[in-house]
Formats: C-alpha cells, sequence, structure tokens
C-alpha cells in the first residue's frame, strides 16, 4: 500500500516537472518573439551609467587635490592606482594637452574641440565626457561605454564596460531623433540613444532549448512510470509500442515542420556545427534524435518481455533458431544502423571527426560526444535484451554456432573495412554480454571499464579512419583550388580586396584632377592611393604609379632604349598578364617565382583628345613581418577566414626539381627526388614526421603540401579523451538511473567509493600540479621574454645610433626616412618599433596602419612616459593590450653621441607574447594529456587496488550472507592485524560461538523432538493397544464361560489382533523411515523422465484421470537423487488423489513451466482443498489431514526438495481444489 502510494506521489510530481518545463520554454518563446527587441532595460543602464560618472567625478576630484603647478604627470602617477575602471583622464592647459591616462585621442589630433561634445567617439570607443575646469587647467573625465572596432577577429571584438548592463550589439547614437532609448545623466540632460539591436538576442531561445530538452527527459521518466503501472507483459509492450510511434512522429514533425521553431533561432539548431541531410539537418535534432532513441531503447530493455509462447519453444526446435538468429540479425542492423547515423555525425561536422588536443575541445565537441554515447549505449541495450531473453533457452554449443553463423552472413554482404569492423566490434561486444549475463555480473565496476575501453577503442580506429580519409579528401580539393595561387603565386584575397576598390580608385577626384596636370606628381598620387585603398591587407605590396598619354614615350632604367608608353604595358599584358576574373582593371603579371605582382590599368577620359590620360598600377609584394598574434591583428575576420585553411599545412615549390619557396614549419630539402612525370595526379608519402601530397600543374613544376604525421601519443590522447568522456557520460547515465530506485547516500558501496576517491584525488592532483606547472612556466617566460625584449631594444637602440645618432634633433621632416628606418629595423629583429618625440607624441613607426586604424592612439603610453621622462628610467618594461591581445612593451631614451635625449624608443613585443601563449597552451595540453592517460590507469588500478582493499569486507559480507543456525559455517583466513582483521576475528569468534550454540540447541531440539515423537509414538501406539486388550480380555472371558461359539470368537480375535498388529508395525516402518532416510546419491537426472514415470504409473488410478502438460520440455537436467524425485513425485501425485471426495471425478493436471534457470512443475487437483487451520501446519511432521498415517510424506517431500536446492510451494482453495509447486535449479556443471 505505501509503496503504491509511494509511486503515485512521485508520478504526480513528474507530471508537473514536465508540464512546468513545457511550460517554461513556451514562456521564453514568446518572450523572445514579442519581447526581446525591447529586453534592453533602459533604467538599470542609466543608472549604472551615472553611477560610473560619479566615480568618475570623485577619481578628478581626487586628482585634482594632488595636481601642482608644472606637476601634472606627479598627480597621474600619484592617483593611478585608484583609477575606476572604464575611465580615463586627459590634462589640458592653456589649451595643450600636458598629461593623459589613455591613448584615447586619435592619430595626430590632440584639439581640445574633439571634447566639446558631451558623448563623442574618440579612436573605436565611445565615451561620455565631463570637463572639470581648475586653475590654469582643463580636467577631462571620459566614461568608457562601448568599442566599436572597424572589423572583428580572435584579438578585436566590439566590447563595452563590464559594469554596464549594455548589449553587444546595441548602438550609440548621438541624434536625438533616432530610434530607440534616451538615456539621460543625473541632471537629466539627454546623452545619447541606445538604439536596439538589428537581430534577436538568443538568450531567451537558448533558455527556451534547455527546457525543452528538460521536457524530453522527462517525457522519457513519464512513459517509464506508465510503463510501471501496468501489470501484464501485454499492455507494457504495447505502451513501449506508442511511446516508440509518438517519438517518431514528433521527431517527424520536428525536423519537416521546424517545431518548435523557437528551437532552429539557437546556434545548436543551426547548421553552423553540423548538417548532413533533411533527416539530421543540424547537431540540435540530432541530439533530439539520441535522447529520443537511448529512452526508447532504455524501455525496451527494462521493461519489454516477449510473447510467452516464444519461451515456449523447445531449444532444439526449428522455431527456436529462426526466432533466435532473426532477433540477433535485428540487433545488428539497429547496431549498424547507430554505426552509420554515428559516421554521418562525425563526417559532417564542422569541426575535426577526431580529436589529438585537450584544448582544441568546444562545446559542439562534447555535445557531439555526448550524442555518440547515447546511440551507441542505446544500441547495446538492445543487444544486451536480446541475450538476456535468449542465453538460458540456449546451449553454448548452440548459441556460439549461431552467433558465427550470422557474424559470416553478415559479413558476406560487404567487404568494405568499415563495415567489417562494425561487425567485429558487434562480435566483440556480443561476446562480452553473454560472458556478463553468464557470469551475472551486470553493474559490475570493471565489466564497465571494459565496455569503455572496447568503445573507446572502436572510436579512436573508426574516426582515425574517417580522419585520415576526409584530410586527404580535403587536401586535394585545397592543393588542386590553390594551386593558381601556389603555381603562379597569385593570392586570392587580394585579388578580392582589388575588385572593392578598383570601382572606388577609377572615380576618386583626388585621383583624376592629379592625373589631368601637365605635371602630375607621382609621389604624392602614390601616396594618396597607398594611405586610401592599400590598407590592411593590401599594405605588403609595395605600389608605383606610372602615368601615361597618348604618343608619350617610356624610358626604363637601366636601358638606353624608349617605348611608346602604350605600346609597351599592352604589349607587357598581352604576354605575361593574366586578368583577375571578375576585375575590369587589374592584371597578374607572371614574374620572379618569389614575387606577387598585379598590375592596374585605369584610363580617364578615354577616346577624348588632349584630355585623354592612363594610370599603370604596379603592386609588388614586399616582404611582409607575419608575427604570430599582430598579423591577424590586422586581418578582418574574413580575411582570416580566407587563409585558415592553409594554417596548418606547409607548402614547398619545385622548379625543376629545386625549391625555389617554401611556407610553414616542414623544412623541404633543395632537391626533391620524390617528383613522377605525370601531370594532375596526387601522390602521397611520410617523410621526417610529415605526410606530403605532391601536385604538378605542369612538367617541371611540383607543389607539395604537407602535414605533420598524426604520431603514437596523438592516438593515445585521442584515446585518452573518447575513454574519459565515455566514462563519464555512462558513469553519470548509470547513477541517474540508480539515483532513482534507491536514496542518494546509498547509490554507491564501499568499493565504489574507494574508485571514486581515488579518480577524485587524481583529478585533484592533476588540478593542483598543472596549475602550478603553468604558474612557473608563465613567470619563467615572462623573464625570459623580458631580458629578450631588454636585447632587441638595446640592439635597435645602437642601429639608431649608427643612422641618426649625430643628429642634433629629430625635426618633422625626417619623418618619413625614420619611417622607412623603423620598417628595416623590424624585418631584420623580428618586432614592431615606435619613435616617440620628447612630448610623448608618436613621431615614427613600424606598423603605421596600427594608428591609422585607430586600434592605438598617437600619445605614449602614460605609465611608460612617467617611468622614462619624469623619473629617469633607463628601461621599462609591462603589459599592455590592444583589445583581447595582452603583450609585453618596453620604452628606452633614445640620446644622440653628445648625449643628448632625442626620443623614446618603444618596441611592443608580440611575438614574444604568441610565445608564451603557445608555450603556455602546449605545457597546458602535455600536462593535461599526461594525465588523461594517467587517470585511464588509475581508473584500471582502482578496480585492483579496491578489489584487494575490500577483498576481506566482500568476504565477509558474503560469509554473512551464508552464515545460518546449525549449517557449516566457514570461518575466514585473513592474516592483518588492521579494522579489518579485528572484524573478521570477530566474525570467526562468532562463527565459533554459534557452532557451539548451535550444537545446544540441535540437542536441546533433538531431545524435545525425541519427547514429542514418543509422545506421538506412544499415543498411536496406544490406539490399537487398547481394543487388542479388550479383545484378549473378551476371548478370556468367553473360555471361562466356555461358550458354544469359542471357536468362532477366537477366530475373530485373532483376526482383529493381526490388523492392530499390523498397524504398528505400519506405525513402526513409518517412524523408521523419517529417523533414518538413507543418504542421498544425487547425480545428473533428467526430471522430466522421473516425473513422466510415475504419472504413467497413476494413469491407470481409478478415482482420477491423471494428465501431463510438458509444453514441449522433453528434458531438464538437474542435480538430484533419481530415487528421491519418484517418492516426491509419488507422495504428491498420491495425496492428490486421496484429496478427492467420493462425489466427483478426480482430475489431476501435471504443468511444467521451464524458466530462464529453472523448472517449475505443478500438480494441481480438484480436491476439497486445505483449510487455513491445516495449512500452517502441512509440513509439520505428524501432522496429517487423513484418518490414517502419521503425516509424515509432506515433511519428508519437503526435506528432499531442500536438500535439493529447490522450493516447494502450494496455492489452494477449499472445495475447488489445491495446486502443489516444484522449483529445482538447472543443473551448471
Amino acid at each position: 500500500m505505501m509503496q503504491k502510494i509511494k509511486n503515485k506521489y512521485l508520478f504526480s510530481w513528474q507530471h508537473l516537472l514536465f508540464f512546468v518545463s513545457v511550460l517554461l520554454s513556451f514562456l521564453f518563446s514568446w518572450t523572445y518573439y514579442n519581447y526581446n527587441h525591447h529586453s534592453f532595460n533602459a533604467l538599470r543602464f542609466q543608472n549604472a551609467l551615472q553611477q560610473k560618472s560619479e566615480e568618475a567625478d570623485i577619481f578628478a576630484h581626487t586628482f585634482i587635490q594632488k595636481l601642482r603647478p608644472n606637476q601634472e604627470w606627479f598627480a597621474v602617477d600619484s592617483t593611478e592606482t585608484i583609477k575606476p575602471r572604464g575611465v580615463e583622464l586627459l590634462v589640458y592647459k592653456n589649451d595643450s594637452l600636458c598629461a593623459w591616462t589613455g591613448e584615447v585621442l586619435p592619430f595626430k589630433n590632440e584639439s581640445i574641440s574633439l571634447l566639446s561634445r558631451r558623448v563623442a567617439k574618440l579612436l573605436n570607443t565611445w565615451y561620455i565626457i565631463k570637463r572639470i575646469p581648475h586653475a590654469h587647467w582643463d580636467i577631462f573625465t571620459l566614461v568608457s561605454i562601448k568599442t566599436n572596432y572597424p572589423y572583428n577577429n580572435d584579438f578585436l571584438s566590439d566590447t563595452y564596460e563590464t559594469s554596464l548592463p549594455f548589449m553587444v550589439c546595441q548602438k550609440v547614437n548621438t541624434d536625438k531623433n533616432a530610434d530607440g532609448v534616451r538615456i539621460k545623466d543625473v541632471e537629466g540632460n539627454y546623452l545619447f540613444t541606445a538604439q536596439e539591436c538589428d537581430t534577436p538576442h538568443t538568450l531567451y531561445a537558448s533558455w527556451s532549448a534547455f527546457f525543452m530538452f528538460m521536457a524530453l527527459i522527462l517525457y522519457i521518466q513519464l512513459i517509464v512510470h506508465l510503463i510501471k503501472q501496468q501489470h501484464s507483459v501485454l499492455k507494457n509492450n504495447l505502451v513501449f509500442i506508442l511511446s516508440a510511434l509518438v517519438s517518431a512522429i514528433f521527431y517527424f514533425v520536428h525536423v519537416n515542420y521546424f517545431f518548435p521553431n523557437i528551437l532552429f533561432a539557437t546556434k545548436l539548431f543551426s547548421p553552423l556545427y553540423f548538417g548532413a541531410s533533411d533527416l539530421f539537418p543540424n547537431m540540435g535534432s540530432m541530439l533530439v534524435f539520441a535522447i529520443l532513441v537511448f529512452g526508447q531503447a532504455f524501455i525496451f530493455f527494462k521493461y519489454v518481455n516477449p510473447p510467452h509462447f516464444i519461451k515456449q519453444l523447445p531449444s532444439s526446435s526449428i522455431k527456436k533458431i529462426t526466432v533466435v538468429t532473426f532477433s540477433i540479425i535485428t540487433a545488428f542492423i539497429f547496431w549498424h544502423v547507430q554505426n552509420n547515423i554515428v559516421t554521418l555525425l562525425v563526417s559532417h561536422s564542422a569541426s575535426a571527426p577526431i580529436l589529438f588536443k585537450i584544448t582544441d575541445i568546444e562545446t559542439s565537441d562534447v555535445v557531439r560526444l555526448f550524442i555518440i554515447s547515447l546511440l551507441w549505449l542505446a544500441a547495446v541495450l538492445v543487444l544486451e535484451k536480446t541475450v538476456e531473453i535468449f542465453l538460458p533457452q540456449l546451449s553454448k554449443k548452440q548459441l556460439s554456432w549461431m552467433v558465427v553463423v550470422c557474424m559470416f552472413s553478415m559479413a558476406l554482404f560487404s567487404f568494405d573495412a568499415m563495415y567489417l569492423l562494425s561487425v567485429l566490434a558487434f562480435l566483440i561486444i556480443f561476446i562480452m554480454l553473454i560472458w556478463v549475463a553468464r557470469r551475472k555480473q551486470h553493474h559490475a565496476y570493471n565489466t564497465f571499464i571494459w565496455f569503455v575501453f572496447v568503445f573507446a577503442l572502436y572510436a579512436v580506429y573508426n574516426f582515425y579512419y574517417h580522419n585520415v580519409h576526409n584530410e586527404r579528401l580535403e587536401r586535394e580539393l585545397l592543393i588542386e583550388n590553390l594551386s593558381f595561387k601556389l603555381f603562379q603565386e597569385e593570392d586570392p584575397l587580394t585579388e578580392l580586396l582589388l575588385k572593392e576598390v578598383e570601382d572606388l580608385i577609377s572615380s576618386d577626384s583626388i585621383v583624376l584632377h592629379e592625373l589631368e596636370k601637365e605635371n602630375c606628381n607621382v609621389t604624392k598620387l602614390e601616396k594618396y592611393i597607398a594611405k586610401k585603398y592599400l590598407l590592411r591587407y593590401l599594405n605588403r605590396y609595395e605600389l608605383q604609379v606610372i602615368p601615361c598619354w597618348p604618343g608619350s614615350n617610356l624610358k626604363l632604367s637601366g636601358e638606353d632604349k624608349v617605348y611608346n608608353c602604350y605600346d609597351y604595358f599592352n604589349r607587357l599584358l598581352e604576354e605575361n598578364g593574366t586578368q583577375v576574373m571578375g576585375s575590369k582593371h587589374f592584371y597578374f603579371l607572371e614574374n620572379q617565382p618569389t614575387q606577387v605582382t598585379y598590375f592596374g590599368v585605369f584610363t580617364i577620359h578615354e577616346g577624348v583628345p588632349q584630355k585623354e590620360s592612363r594610370m599603370y598600377l604596379e603592386l609588388v609584394s614586399k616582404p611582409f613581418f607575419e608575427g604570430p598574434g599582430y598579423p591577424e591583428l590586422l586581418l578582418s575576420e574574413r580575411e582570416s577566414k580566407l587563409r585558415e585553411p592553409l594554417v596548418n599545412y606547409s607548402y614547398g615549390k619545385y622548379v625543376d626539381g629545386q625549391l625555389i619557396r617554401q611556407s610553414g614549419e616542414f623544412s623541404y630539402p633543395i632537391h626533391l627526388e620524390r617528383i613522377s612525370n605525370v601531370h594532375y595526379d596526387f601522390q602521397n608519402y611520410v617523410s621526417e614526421g610529415f605526410s606530403h601530397m605532391t601536385f604538378h600543374p605542369s612538367e617541371n613544376v611540383c607543389l607539395v603540401l604537407s602535414l605533420p604525421v598524426v604520431g603514437p601519443s596523438m592516438i593515445l590522447v585521442a584515446f585518452s579523451i573518447f575513454f574519459i568522456s565515455f566514462f563519464i557520460f555512462g558513469a553519470l547515465l548509470i547513477i541517474s538511473t540508480r539515483a532513482r530506485r534507491e536514496r542518494f547516500k546509498s547509490v554507491f558501496s564501499i568499493q565504489e567509493r574507494i574508485q571514486l576517491a581515488f579518480i577524485g584525488l587524481m583529478l585533484a592532483l592533476l588540478v593542483i600540479i598543472a596549475g602550478g606547472s603553468v604558474w612557473q612556466t608563465i613567470r619563467s617566460f615572462e623573464i625570459k621574454n623580458n631580458q629578450i625584449l631588454s636585447e632587441k631594444t638595446r640592439s635597435v637602440l645602437l642601429e639608431l645610433e649608427h643612422k641618426i645618432g649625430t643628429e642634433d634633433a629629430i625635426t618633422p621632416d625626417m619623418d618619413e626616412y625614420l619611417t622607412s628606418l623603423l620598417k628595416k629595423f623590424s624585418s631584420v629583429f623580428y618586432t614592431d618599433i615606435n619613435l616617440y618625440d620628447l612630448q610623448g607624441r608618436l613621431m615614427a613607426t613600424s606598423r603605421p596602419e596600427l594608428f591609422d586604424r585607430g586600434l592605438s592612439g598617437h600619445l605614449m603610453n602614460s605609465r611608460g612616459f612617467i617611468e622614462l621622462s619624469e623619473k629617469g628610467e633607463l628601461e621599462f618594461i609591462h603589459h599592455e593590450s590592444i583589445g583581447q591581445l595582452k603583450y609585453l612593451s618596453a620604452y628606452m631614451p633614445f640620446y644622440n653621441v653628445n648625449n643628448e635625449l632625442l626620443a623614446y624608443l618603444n618596441m611592443p613585443y608580440f611575438v614574444g607574447t604568441s610565445e608564451l601563449r603557445e608555450e603556455v597552451s602546449s605545457l597546458v595540453m602535455a600536462i593535461l594529456n599526461f594525465y588523461l592517460i594517467f587517470l585511464i590507469v588509475v581508473i584500471g588500478l582502482t578496480v585492483v587496488v579496491s578489489r584487494r582493499i575490500t577483498h576481506p569486507l566482500l568476504a565477509l559480507q558474503n560469509k554473512l550472507s551464508e552464515l545460518k543456525l546449525g549449517g557449516r559455517n566457514e570461518k575466514i583466513a585473513y592474516k592483518g592485524k588492521d579494522e579489518i582483521g579485528q572484524l573478521v576475528e570477530q566474525y570467526n569468534r562468532m562463527v565459533d560461538e554459534m557452532a557451539a550454540s548451535a550444537e545446544k540447541l540441535a540437542k536441546s531440539e533433538r531431545e524435545s523432538a525425541w519427547r514429542e515423537m514418543a509422545r506421538q509414538i506412544a499415543h498411536e501406539i496406544k490406539n490399537p493397544l487398547t481394543p487388542m486388550k479388550l479383545s484378549i480380555q473378551y476371548l478370556e472371558m468367553s473360555r471361562k464361560n466356555k461358550d458354544v461359539d469359542f471357536d468362532q470368537k477366537l477366530k475373530k480375535v485373532s483376526s482383529t489382533l493381526i490388523d492392530q498388529i499390523d498397524k504398528l508395525s505400519t506405525i513402526a516402518s513409518e517412524f523408521s523411515n523419517f529417523a533414518t532416510m538413507p543418504r542421498a546419491k544425487r547425480r545428473k537426472i533428467n526430471v522430466i523422465e522421473a516425473l513422466k514415470q510415475c504419472v504413467t504409473l497413476y494413469k491407470r488410478s481409478e478415482e482420477a484421470d491423471v494428465v501431463i502438460g510438458d509444453n514441449g520440455v522433453t528434458e531438464f537436467f538437474i542435480y538430484a537423487d533419481n530415487e528421491q524425485m519418484i517418492s516426491v513425485f509419488n507422495n504428491l501425485l498420491q495425496n492428490a488423489i486421496q484429496s478427492i471426495p467420493s462425489t466427483r471425478k478426480g482430475l489431476i493436471k501435471v504443468a511444467i513451466e521451464k524458466s530462464d534457470h529453472s523448472i517449475i512443475i505443478k500438480i494441481k487437483d480438484n480436491g476439497t482443498g486445505i483449510s487455513p487451520e491445516a495449512q500452517e501446519k502441512l509440513y509439520v511432521p505428524n501432522f496429517t489431514t487423513k484418518s490414517s498415517g502419521m503425516g509424515l510424506g509432506l515433511a519428508i517431500v519437503k526435506n528432499i526438495v531442500k536438500n535439493t536446492k529447490g522450493k516447494i510451494w502450494f496455492e489452494t482453495k477449499e472445495n475447488v481444489g489445491t495446486t502443489f509447486f516444484v522449483e529445482f535449479p538447472a543443473y551448471e556443471g
């Protein structure tokens, strides 16, 4: 009753949780579609902004208190530590900037008019500006609102001040009439308008998807509880079929009608991570499918049973073999389908099929591993159910032959390597499941580890195969698509960008005006075009402008010959030029192997006499500093993606077998030996740890595309990732299913707690050691990079001294020379260089585009300026940042030969920072990979260690479970003197005490039994003795009286005495049989044969008809005494016949039921039944319901059955009949 109440209570709670999850999902969905565009909390944002402005005011007043005449930088230095985040300060004196705290001003523009507006965008950041006049100074506080970069990449992303509740996609607009939310200051003055996002915020959609998945899981649990309420196999199977049908319909509607529609607003349900077909359009839908499949497989495994007639089929029948074979093949088909779905998921995912670095794991990879775990586990559950149903009904020989035949038949369908691998994996798992079922270890920890090991091994081999296959196809496509670039040196990204700017150049009024002049200023034109159009990626080309007019001549340097300008360039383009596809003005010129050259032709006033002119643009690639970190900072996200395909590859170009160009990690040999004359053929070979692919676009040219070979250590790491992932997911699923059945505290046994403690300890050690190693590495690398940077800075100082050390001052007319000088030093020293004047303003830089794009201001870092200018330091190194790129930056003063201070040299060390990041990343990956492998060893060792630790406890548990009073209790041999040894000692002492107590109890029981038996025998003997005594007295009296019929009376009395003596003899025999039962001679016998012998004997009875229904069971072997079995069946059949009253025709039905590991024999009669009073004493010796006998028959029967490890019980109904059940275990050898 209590269990029913508990189930009902739990069921109602799950109903409630299910409907709450669905309700919340639809609530977030409704919010997303109706209120998402108004989700910006203007009041909260305005209050936070006002609070930040108050913090800025407090900071400014603190700064003013420190301010002294001509000591502005002292005030900056004194208040630097208390400056609020997101607040900057500019100090003007007499309208001239004299101190600052951040690089907030645009390139070489310090006009105070820039700060006249209340809200302004300086560089790439929007600020709220407030002017605070004080004496001769104007102090401006700038509160950061939001940063908008001209483009985004890994280092640059639009951000906002973290303390402000502002969404990244929102825009700042200073137009009062603009649509949006108007933001005001404390006084109520208008500041700006916060415009809503163009695209909806996906937060609500994500929450809706989360609760939808919760509802999906709860739906599976509801089906489970619904099945638990049923009480028949048919109803269970019917609920399973209906739930499977509902799941299929739901998934069909989901993928075909995009239901629920809100899910497809999230990234998980977009083709971003995965997309294969209409059935599996995205990873989110695949996750829904996996949950539904696993849920149905779990229900099938736990609660679905085969029809009753299948169990009753004889094991040797053709029908049974056919059914089992069909079931195994069906299970394999299900397994193979799941494998194909997993392969589809792996092959069509955006990420690589197999992960070789723990640091490469992303959220989508975790979801993918979870889906794979669910699908494979579902297949295992279906297969285990198949084993569970049919294993008890088949012998080992039958099962072995059937498995071999099935596997061989499946293998014949295809000789594909992956299909055969799938068959082999199925066979291994099938054999493991049979082994587990035979040993009855369904939930053993070591068994779980073995399954995880097999699946991880299978996943590594399977996914590595697909990884190699996919990579080879991708490399072929890549080398073929990029063959023009690698062969002819064309640059697809350059061509794309040139096509974007060519129309702008051709219509630029300044360009047109300059070309219309008689004396065109070529230098000015080159600078203008380069500065305005050759930005970012195109800045890697040197530009030369050649203006021409009809009839004008051209003289080449180094030649005396004069050419017609138009004719010369027309012939050049005709012979060597290839027009860029989709471009109207640009051509690619075949030039030197190490040079990329593009040629542009722009005609002005074509066909108009005296006005026509033509401008030729020659773009020649220049040496480009490609240090890690910095180039990515200057590339937009689109440009980065265009470069991405070749990031991990190395490539080399050979002409006539000679290396003329290479790129990447691999160092190519000067002469290529492995070169084929077959054109357009892909050849693959491995050399020096790299996998190489060669391609021949022409007879004498060979392109080689190389990728590092996946070594054993990387394979081991991949195996570790799969093993840990499957272990975690499998453990979570097992714990969740067990925790629902038991109290949480009792979920884990002592052995499992020890295992979890070992694993937890190793994880803790991993975190501690990894953290310590990373910290130490960062510290040592910072010291090392500081030294390297210091040495490089001093080297640049020496070079500058050689070049401009004799100058008395650096004048503005030296800017161009300084810029070229710094660019030259930059390429030599593999770093960027900035030069600031004595007031902290930028004079020259090797990377002008960094300042042109507003990524950095022209003001020197305030901390660096204070250290060098105010404190007189000779060197200062600290950390700076641009966006998310953090780097070391060194500052040193530059003196001329007269020891006069000329400038401040700054070297931002992007390369060192990137190397530090890569080194730390490599170290973290190495530590994590090592610990992943180590963790697998630990997980395996926990099995051995925990077994050794808990073995005495398990032995103690087993012995305690077998402990019986009066039985033969064995002691435990344990030599340890620890706490477990004390427990064992107490157990052994208890065994001795129980043996002594049992002996005393047995003695007492024997004495009591003999007394009771003596009393009963005396009673039974007295019963016939009384009539015997009376008969003898009666005969003696007749003799004395000399009766005439004495002889007749003697005969009658003699007959009576003989009858009574026979009764005494019977009593003596029954007592003898009960007291001295012969020793059983147990052996392997066919119990069906013994039963049929007895049935055949009693079939001749006139009192009742005896019929037998064997359900096709012809043999079942048990370990017993054949004679005793015949005695049991004879006794039960005789009792059944004797229970039938004379008023009805007797019917005895004998039935046989064969279950998993036992047989049940039922003997049913239609007699008078057994009264409730008699039921309690039925097996008690000397109790009988018959007029004769001592009541020892059923006691003997029960004793025999019990000694044979069987069970006997009965069901009865008065005046209807009684059924006796006898169960015997199967013989197991």
